[in-house]
């Protein structure tokens, strides 16, 4: 446990000389709630503490600028970035919807939010509107998330401002893409605007436990003189040595005519309000040819509480000869079950995403029909994102003391064919996407909607496995390994996958996935860093 000192000084007298009592208490993550808050950094007189368990850094809450508001906020970022009126109009032309109204959160130190019009005369008329979709309001939030070492209260009520179709932008500084060096003078200039540094998936973290659903982010772009760039009166960093020297051959006269359009430090994220007061988790089960242990398998996910969140499943019925469909519509009057009927076999993948599809949760999780993994396990795979910590939490089978579980069944040589290969395979992916993964093939995949929002899925058979994680990954989550209990079962028993189908298939969707463009498949947003 992390102890951050918050100093209490008080002075007295004992006899004629004076005592100081220095007062410690151990200090809570105001996102997560975790107690791991440790010392990052100083500037001036200000302390920065950061949580290892969300990444959360903030100034302890002594730290108080009761000036801070949105007029400041703007004015900041007007000097930063120019107009904040083409910083808007660009983000709106952007979202894939038909627009109302604009509006600003007028948030205040106090934690109060109040909705003001957006002045008609700085935002371009919304003529281009996307007649076949009902139209939604947009609110603007800028600098709110960087205003406050405990920003729940003021983003919950701007939460609760907004109706089911209302989208909120939330504006601020990617402390990773500042150019700076923690603890360097550099940043001694944020120190009159802000009470937290955030990045994008820290941001992201805390929108989600503030009651929001994130759509997307996306960079906010900016135009500057060549010369201005080159002399770096900007947040952006200056191009390289040899860059700069060639352009520094030019006129100056020449140099700030020109003006290149570049990314600033400044980043949007869109977000919507979650419909539930608690998150919703969504279990997505593909079934087929699982008469002997779907019954369970559904029985076991539906005997599962959380304490701050509801559970739904999506049992994806593809057509079962053994009577695993009439298992299944025993379930379809189930209040917490959707039963979901296919004409005939399409594939797992083509199932999951036919899942996906009919599945209401903040949180998705997909599980298979059969009893290899434990149940016991969920609770220490969804703990974290329901925390705020993690948004992509694979179940690793490479874990604890026994750190080898994989194909252990009847056939010796298979078993180590399916070892060797899976060995393989992950070194495969750890290359060539820059991961230090041990189990991508894992099916105990757990990850909030805002990681698959705006992709496009079409992967039908087993190598939707790859599809779902490396498209998540060139998004730009990272996700986090947790142990997970593992039996294998043997192709006897019901194991439905062939390494000569499925491997190669599986090779050739992980090669393509590095090397397609990321527009091809992300049709909302922009990789999340």
């Amino acid at each position: 446990m992390s102890v951050t000192s918050v100093p209490s000084v008080s002075s007295g007298q004992s006899g004629d000389q004076g005592s100081e009592e220095q007062s410690f208490r151990v200090a809570q993550c105001p996102v997560c709630g975790g107690d791991r808050v440790h010392y990052s950094f100083s500037l001036r007189t200000v302390r920065v503490v950061q949580c290892s368990d969300c990444s959360f850094s903030f100034c302890p809450e002594s730290r108080c600028v009761p000036s801070r508001n949105t007029p400041t906020a703007l004015e900041s970022r007007a000097r930063q970035n120019g107009s904040i009126s083409a910083i808007v109009n660009n983000l709106i032309e952007r979202l894939p919807i038909s627009i109302s109204s604009v509006e600003l959160a007028d948030w205040h130190i106090d934690g109060t939010v109040r909705l003001t019009p957006w002045r008609s005369d700085s935002i371009k008329p919304f003529t281009d509107q996307l007649k076949d979709r009902e139209q939604q309001r947009v609110i603007v939030s800028v600098g709110q998330l960087e205003a406050f070492w405990n920003p729940m209260k003021s983003l919950r009520s701007l939460c609760s401002q907004m109706e089911k179709n209302d989208i909120a932008i939330f504006i601020f500084s990617d402390v990773r893409r500042l150019g700076a060096s923690i603890g360097t003078r550099e940043w001694e200039r944020l120190i009159d605007e802000r009470s937290a540094y955030v990045d994008s998936q820290t941001a992201i973290k805390v929108v989600f436990r503030a009651g929001f659903r994130t759509k997307g982010a996306f960079r906010v772009e900016r135009r500057i003189s060549l010369l201005s760039w080159l002399n770096g009166k900007s947040d952006e960093r200056p191009p390289k040595t040899w860059k700069r020297r060639l352009l520094q051959l030019l006129p100056q006269r020449f140099l700030r005519q020109l003006h290149a359009k570049v990314i600033s430090s400044d980043v949007a994220v869109a977000a919507i309000r979650r419909e539930l007061k608690e998150p919703l988790l969504s279990v997505i089960i593909p079934v087929f040819d699982e008469a002997a242990t779907v019954k369970t398998v559904i029985e076991s996910v539906l005997g599962i509480h959380f304490e701050d969140a509801q559970i739904e499943v999506i049992v994806v019925e593809s057509n079962s000869k053994d009577g695993s469909r009439e298992i299944v519509q025993d379930y379809a009057s189930h209040p917490r079950v959707t039963c979901v009927l296919e004409d005939s076999p399409h594939g797992k993948g083509h199932a999951i995403r036919l899942g996906l599809r009919h599945a209401r949760g903040d949180v998705l999780m997909i599980q298979d029909a059969d009893l290899e993994y434990d149940f016991e396990d969920y609770y220490s795979l969804i703990d974290p994102i329901l925390r705020g910590r993690e948004a992509f939490v694979l179940g690793s089978r490479h874990g604890g003391r026994n750190h080898w579980k994989l194909r252990r069944f009847t056939k010796p040589l298979l078993a180590k064919a399916y070892n060797i290969a899976h060995v393989l395979v992950t070194a495969y992916i750890n290359v060539l996407f820059g991961l230090r993964l041990r189990d991508p093939q894992t099916m105990f995949k757990v990850f909030r909607r805002d990681c698959i929002e705006g992709i496009d899925f079409c992967s039908n058979y087993f190598n939707f496995d790859y599809e779902l994680l490396l498209k998540i990954v060139r998004k730009g989550y990272k996700p986090r390994e947790i142990p997970v209990n593992y039996r294998s079962r043997s192709h006897a028993e019901g194991k439905k996958i062939r390494m000569w189908r499925d491997a190669p298939l599986g090779l050739w969707t992980i090669t393509k996935l590095r090397f397609t463009p990321l527009s091809s498949f992300l049709a909302f947003g922009e990789p999340v860093e």
